[in-house]
């Protein structure tokens, strides 16, 4: 198996492909066992080999089969670890990625609401600035009616009709 088809693979596919590697590590260590057991039996060895080299070459074909399978254990477990460190660090890289996503968000939400605020602060200001321009004004019409009783009420209303004007005037030039 190639190390793309690896890396292809799920968690679940690599530890069963570890698990049966494990299976498989201890089908051939029961077959050495089984193997050294016969050579140390005598009478196997009468049976099958006729003179003691014949035994030793036998002996050596289990023990190479043996060294072949932990060698390709050993390097399964490393393909494996070596997979599962890549995706362990694509998923950090992942994370650590929509972790600045979510941060540029959350400032540029903040820069929008504090302008937002601005604007309304604002805008409060300015109507409070117009409503004291009318109260002051209201104030010096009801000084100068006291003073001036018989003033027509048509020229007040007019003049009430200026200050409002100019004032929201005022105000809209500043929006």
């Amino acid at each position: 198996m190639t190390d793309k088809e690896l890396k292809r693979l799920s968690r679940l596919e690599l530890l069963e492909m570890l698990v049966s590697q494990i299976e498989e590590n201890k089908d051939l260590q029961k077959k050495l066992d089984e193997a050294n057991e016969k050579l140390r039996n005598q009478d196997i060895i009468k049976e099958k080999a006729g003179s003691i080299a014949e035994a030793a070459l036998q002996l050596n074909e289990v023990f190479n089969a043996a060294d072949k399978a932990a060698a390709q254990y050993l390097e399964n477990i490393r393909r494996i670890n070596e997979n599962q460190e890549a995706a362990c660090e694509k998923i950090i890289a992942d994370a650590q990625n929509r972790a600045e996503e979510i941060i540029q968000q959350a400032e540029e939400t903040a820069r929008v609401r504090e302008q937002q605020a601005d604007e309304y602060c604002s805008k409060l200001s300015e109507e409070q600035e117009f409503a004291q321009v009318i109260e002051e004004t209201l104030v010096e019409d009801e000084e100068s009616e006291e003073v001036g009783a018989d003033a027509s009420i048509a020229s007040e209303e007019e003049r009430e009709e200026d200050i409002f004007q100019s004032g929201y005037a005022g105000a809209s030039a500043a929006d």
